[in-house]
């Protein structure tokens, strides 16, 4: 379960660190994904189209790695709605291991700007076993 925001825009400092969240990827999580979001690239599901393309296995789309970002930032807002910009670029594929159990990403997201408004910029992280999926990854949020 993600934590919701208990804080007050003004009560928030730069340098304030949302709590940690973790998300399960499976393959079959991966592969519903991509299904239903009409992704058919065969690298999200079919190991022998993953290592033709140079990859060590199948992963996961890279949007489904942000949406993970988003849903912790919105989670913590206590509003779907609050994300009013982001951008980010994709750094490392997430390599899904088809074993049942699969991987685990973690996404940390700290204040690094306060805005007019009530809104506040989030850089974020998105992380497995230490390597980094994703990059530039800023989010701005109205609180």
């Amino acid at each position: 379960m993600i934590k919701e925001s208990e804080e007050k825009f003004e009560d928030i400092e730069v340098g304030f660190q949302l709590p940690a969240a973790r998300y399960r990827f499976t393959r079959e999580g991966v592969v519903r994904y991509a299904s239903v979001t009409k992704d058919f690239n065969p690298i999200h599901w079919d190991m022998t189209a993953a290592r033709e393309f140079g990859l060590k296995g199948t992963n996961s789309p890279g949007m489904l790695i942000f949406a993970q970002v988003l849903r912790t930032v919105t989670a913590w807002a206590r509003n779907p709605a609050a994300v009013i910009d982001y951008e980010f670029s994709f750094q490392n594929p997430l390599l899904v291991p088809d074993d049942g159990h699969g991987t685990e990403v973690e996404v940390l997201a700290t204040v690094s700007d306060k805005l007019p408004g009530g809104r506040v910029r989030l850089k974020a992280t998105a992380t497995c076993n230490s390597q980094h999926l994703i990059r530039g990854a800023n989010v701005v949020v109205q609180l």
